[in-house]
């Protein structure tokens, strides 16, 4: 597999009401050249959010998929552990419903 540079943006989404700590951060910075995404993932801590952007082909599902292999792994050894849950947000917007009634359902059918 090719090696992705990583980057953690801060100024990606926009956060309405961050803590004016995070305002003095830097909002881009270049990770190290072998940092994987798992230990990104998992430096941010549990309840956080990761977002990954990238430009067609980049390999956004890939690195997603591997994320939440390496959780899934991590579920099956602790089970107190969360275990990831991968939604195709596409099939959403084709339906007439709410995401939560969507989550649901995905949930249920798959």
């Amino acid at each position: 597999m090719i090696e992705l540079g990583l980057e953690k943006r801060s100024d990606a989404v926009e956060r309405p009401f961050a803590d004016l700590a995070e305002l003095f951060q830097e909002s881009k910075e270049i990770l190290p050249a072998g940092t994987g995404t798992t230990e990104v993932f998992n430096q941010i801590g549990g309840g956080r959010t990761l977002l990954i952007l990238g430009e067609p082909g980049s390999g956004k599902t890939i690195t997603l998929l591997k994320i939440a292999q390496t959780l899934i792994a991590r579920a099956e050894e602790n089970l107190n552990c969360l275990l990831p849950t991968v939604f195709n947000l596409s099939s959403w917007g084709s339906k007439q419903q709410t995401i939560k009634s969507w989550l649901v359902e995905e949930l249920w059918l798959k």
